[in-house]
């Protein structure tokens, strides 16, 4: 250690060349006294030349310790190797193997959180896949009559145990229809290949190809729970003119979902010709999908909204599945969704004086029994409603409301009058404004 001290360059050569051996060891008698006669950078030579030894020793230590740790290693080292041995060494501790179960659960901890979602969910799905089949009320492949290919039902209706029933519950086919128009005209569905810019084009050019379609249905998308303005664009023109410009994949789903909303609304259509045109849309939505696939799809399915999505092969599914659930085997298919709760609540406007279907508290009782007359008079069992039936369509019906834009010339549909701006209405006052109330946040005054 001297002669360490006395090669170092950093450290004074004067102080350690005059310096006796056995001078050095008196140094180290004291534990005091090797902090008074040694810096830090002094008691690191000192440990550096003795590393080799302590090493073969097994003696753990670093040079980075601070001073009082180094002073104590080179005190017990001098003093008492045996103690110093002893007390840093100490017992090793024996290694335990741990058993296949801990070591496992060692290993899947260091996974992520969404593998082991997905891994869980691949586990159970099978067991629970079997378990929904088994509850179904129809077989796993279900044979229809006059449909050559069997059904694999991407859904169930729900069994309600307190009617001992099931209940086929769906989102209205009119709703969906317009809902349908506004996802093509407005983002498009890019994962099947649609986009919006093919109607844009083709409405530019209704001139040309004759279609019809204004650009204000497509861009402006006036009026997006219009039915008539629904039907325009998803049209027969509309689909030859999207085929001419080479848009295949649009002018297809023209075609899929008009034919699927004329199998849900249009009269003189067969029953099996209806379910044909309900399972091509079906198997449409369906391509390319796995739902055994983990994780499952999101908000989106192939770029369709989940409840759309959704509603639309609910929508297909309860129609076809209801047929064996109906005593006389078929049914008028504008009987279903939740349509017809509206039309009853709707019945109120044609009773309410100014037409909005705001009716006072003491009117209720009135107007739900004027609304139950008039819907059992639309149901009544002697009128003719075979819905299927070719006869059906011959009768003549008052005309839909055209899918069109007025002209410049024409008067503008659904214009408000002049004095609407500055026209009384009190439903825009609220309550406690109408009584004189100030209401405010501790306290309500008159």
């Amino acid at each position: 250690m001297l002669s360490a001290l006395v090669l170092d360059k950093k450290v004074g050569a004067i102080k350690w060349n005059s310096l006796k051996v056995e001078d050095f060891a008196n140094y180290f008698e004291l534990h005091d006294g090797i902090g008074k006669k040694f810096t830090r950078h002094e008691l690191q030579i000192c440990v550096r030349s003795i590393s080799q030894k302590l090493k073969t020793e097994n003696i753990q230590f670093t040079l980075s310790w601070p001073k009082a740790k180094l002073i104590e290693l080179l005190f017990k080292f001098v003093c008492s190797p045996s103690s110093l041995q002893k007390k840093l060494l100490g017992k090793k501790k024996e290694k335990k193997m741990l058993s296949l179960k801990k070591l496992c659960i060692v290993e899947i901890d260091k996974f992520p959180k969404h593998i082991l979602n997905i891994i869980y969910a691949e586990h159970i799905f099978p067991g629970r896949f079997t378990d929904w089949q088994q509850h179904s009320p129809f077989a796993k492949k279900t044979l229809i009559s006059g449909i050559e290919q069997a059904v694999t039902w991407y859904s169930m209706p729900e069994y309600i145990p307190e009617r001992y029933m099931y209940q086929f519950s769906l989102l209205d086919c009119h709703h969906l229809f317009v809902n349908a128009r506004v996802k093509c005209c407005s983002t498009g569905i890019d994962a099947c290949g649609i986009k919006k810019e093919a109607w844009i084009k083709v409405a530019k050019n209704s001139n040309v190809n004759g279609c019809g379609l204004s650009i204000a249905l497509v861009e402006d998308l006036v009026d997006k729970q219009s039915n008539g303005f629904a039907q325009k664009t998803f049209s027969e023109d509309v689909e030859k003119a999207l085929h001419s410009n080479w848009d295949f994949n649009e002018a297809l789903f023209c075609r899929l979902i008009r034919e699927w909303y004329a199998a849900e609304d249009d009269p003189g259509i067969d029953v099996i010709e209806r379910i044909k045109r309900r399972l091509r849309f079906r198997d449409w939505l369906l391509k390319d999908i796995n739902f055994m696939q983990f994780p499952p799809p999101g908000l989106h399915v192939k770029g369709i909204p989940h409840i759309m999505f959704e509603g639309l092969l609910t929508n297909i599914e309860r129609c076809i599945q209801i047929i064996p659930f109906v005593k006389s085997g078929t049914y008028n298919s504008r009987a279903l969704g939740s349509l017809e709760a509206e039309n009853f609540f709707g019945a109120f406007q044609d009773l309410d004086p100014k037409g909005s279907g705001i009716i006072r508290p003491d009117d209720e009782p009135a107007a739900i029994r004027t609304a139950c007359d008039l819907i059992g008079t639309r149901l009544d069992p002697n009128r003719n409603h075979i819905f299927d039936s070719p006869e059906r369509a011959k009768r003549s019906y008052g005309k839909r409301k055209r899918g069109e834009i007025s002209d410049p010339s024409m008067s503008s549909r659904g214009a408000r009058p002049i004095r609407q701006h500055h026209r009384c209405d009190e439903s825009k006052i609220l309550p406690h404004v109408r009584m004189g109330l100030d209401i405010t946040e501790n306290e309500i005054t008159t």
